[in-house]
């Protein structure tokens, strides 16, 4: 019979991100934090999950890691140290910068699977739809079906190299904060008000990126898209 409880562990902005999305499924989540106000802050946020400890977590048939990079091998040697076997667990590794080979190749007595989400946290939680992405297998177990259906719930999960995740994040957070420091520069030497400057980079930018993204922009933004596309064809 195989083990459907699913766990998570890093309940920061993606892990909340993504058990806010389950609460319209009837998942229900397990997770562990050894901070107790933290634990029970985040119990109350979300009803849907239940607290463990981490002994409870070798009962897990699936456990997603949303820890930081830096924290995913740590984690496991402090559980290993006390005894704790996550050998009947799928890991679910979501580190946009821990290759799942480099922890395969840590821990090789553990099963281990690298879901990674391509864009950011707090647009997953608004507005769920998420991209997800698996490493191209020719076959897949059951449990990792199990794993792709259940990513598929809050989003899609698409199959490419994992590293194409870190590359394109790293490309449109470069561009973001290009485009938001030029943005501040020029609003300032054009001397506009303090609250002008934070009303365009927190509400007029990121709206118009994304209307331009789902074809929706309106005529004034249109007129200037224009612009930029006129400017190219003389350029060229």
């Amino acid at each position: 019979m195989s083990n459907d409880r699913w766990g998570i562990v890093g309940i920061g902005k993606l892990g909340k991100a993504i058990v806010h999305q389950l609460r319209t499924t009837n998942d229900r989540i397990f997770f562990y934090h050894p901070n107790e106000t933290k634990a029970n802050d985040f119990q109350q946020e979300f009803p849907n999950t239940s607290f463990i400890n981490k002994k409870e977590l070798s009962s897990l048939g699936f456990l997603i890691l949303t820890l930081p990079a830096q924290q995913m091998a740590p984690f496991i040697n402090e559980l290993e140290s006390e005894g704790i076997s996550l050998r009947n667990t799928l890991l679910l590794n979501l580190a946009t910068a821990m290759s799942t080979q480099e922890l395969q190749e840590q821990f090789p007595h553990l099963q281990w699977m690298g879901v990674k989400f391509m864009g950011h946290s707090e647009d997953l939680r608004l507005h769920g739809d998420g991209l997800f992405i698996a490493e191209p297998k020719d076959n897949y177990t059951d449990q990792e079906q199990a794993v792709i259906s259940f990513f598929n719930q809050i989003g899609k999960v698409l199959f490419d190299q994992e590293s194409s995740v870190e590359k394109l994040n790293k490309l449109a957070t470069y561009y973001a904060i290009k485009a938001a420091k030029e943005l501040e520069t020029e609003v300032r030497r054009l001397g506009f008000p303090k609250e002008y400057e934070a009303r365009a980079l927190s509400s007029i930018a990121p709206e118009v990126l994304r209307s331009y993204t789902m074809g929706t922009m309106g005529h004034f933004a249109q007129k200037i898209a224009e612009s930029f596309d006129l400017e190219k064809k003389e350029k060229a």
